[in-house]
């Protein structure tokens, strides 16, 4: 598969996007970049960000703020955009989570994609936060299992790449490398906190290897669900291969559907139009 840099694959995705069947009768405005034409991708009336939820179940108040484990959805600020990567991941994993087997049809999917459980699936949510007060850690969507095997998606659409904060505080340094010396694959960075070379390597792919960290025994995986054609976001991996850290192409989910719900005809059809939606362009 040919990759794009990613001003043009953002540019050629919000053109399709707003282009499609999908979100057909919808009221855009706004422009993506100062220098390219104007594109019609944000939502005029950010309370229509439930629209751009192609699985009708969802659209309610209620039944999302439950994916959130929640009083009400922790929408992103650009929602909005019909490009926001955070809606991208409710339309992956949201439909399957208001099924009566949800958990059962999500560990089918996960392991079409490599994620690959030895126990049933006990929680699933979107936008979760680790408890230690320090990390600045939200993970997209999270999942666990009846014998403690956890999940940790980082999910991108049309990003230029992965966060890059400036440099943490001191209190911050340490937490991280401490979250190193715990980690299964970055213990060469364990000592953070006072090698400035360490820190800085650390905080430049700060997304990365917070989440990457996470990894600390055998049952725990981070995952990374990305378009492998969104070439910035292919090259921002510093790394060849981790322990349990699965780099998941998003363009593929039709054929992640297709083997996971052959027999479902409803669910391929959901993830094959998701797949016009997003990726066919």
């Amino acid at each position: 598969m040919n990759t794009v840099n990613s001003s043009d694959y953002a540019s050629k995705a919000i053109k399709h996007l707003v282009s499609s069947p999908m979100l057909k009768g919808l009221d855009f405005n706004g422009r993506f970049g100062l220098n390219e034409p104007k594109i019609k991708h944000i939502l005029a009336d950010k309370n229509d960000i439930y629209k751009l939820l192609f699985c009708s179940g969802l659209r309610n108040v209620q039944t999302c703020a439950k994916l959130f484990c929640s009083e009400k959805p922790k929408f992103h600020q650009y929602a909005h955009h019909v490009n926001s990567s955070q809606i991208f991941c409710i339309n992956v994993f949201g439909p399957l989570m208001i099924l009566a087997d949800s958990y059962k049809a999500l560990r089918s999917l996960l392991e079409q994609m490599g994620v690959v459980f030895k126990s049933p699936i006990v929680r699933a949510q979107f936008e979760f936060t680790p408890e230690a007060k320090r990390d600045r850690t939200q993970f997209d969507f999270y999942v666990k299992t009846l014998n403690g095997e956890e999940a940790f998606f980082e999910i991108k659409y049309t990003e230029r790449k992965f966060g890059t904060p400036s440099k943490g505080s001191y209190r911050e340094r340490a937490f991280y490398a401490q979250l190193c010396r715990a980690s299964v694959n970055l213990s060469a960075m364990a000592d953070m906190d006072v090698d400035d070379s360490m820190c800085e390597e650390f905080f430049k792919n700060f997304q990365i290897w917070r989440n990457v960290g996470h990894v600390q025994n055998d049952k725990q995986y981070s995952v990374f669900l990305f378009p492998f054609r969104n070439k910035s976001l292919s090259a921002s991996f510093p790394m060849d291969t981790m322990k349990n850290v699965l780099k998941i192409d998003s363009e593929r989910i039709d054929e992640y559907a297709d083997a996971a719900f052959g027999f479902r005809s409803a669910l391929t059809r959901y993830y094959h139009n998701l797949k016009e939606t997003y990726f066919n362009f």
